[in-house]
């Protein structure tokens, strides 16, 4: 079953918009760049709408239904 995930890409600038922006907590941001907990992600795509270098994208990725936000049983 597949799902929907924010992934960071080319043109990331650091400017924790999308961290700011997400109503859960679920980006951080650290030396190694942008992460989005893909637990903690509730695909609002607030992140995506405001990310000024448009470096996340969202894709669909294959996974168990009981690991996607929203699929819980």
């Amino acid at each position: 079953m597949a799902g929907k995930v924010y992934r960071i890409r080319g043109g990331c600038v650091l400017c924790e918009t999308c961290r700011i922006v997400c109503p859960v907590g679920a980006v951080s941001i650290d030396v190694d760049g942008v992460h989005i907990d893909p637990h903690a992600c509730i695909r609002c795509g607030k992140c995506l709408a405001n990310c000024p270098g448009e470096a996340i994208e969202a894709a669909e990725e294959d996974g168990p239904a009981k690991e996607m936000k929203g699929n819980e049983e």
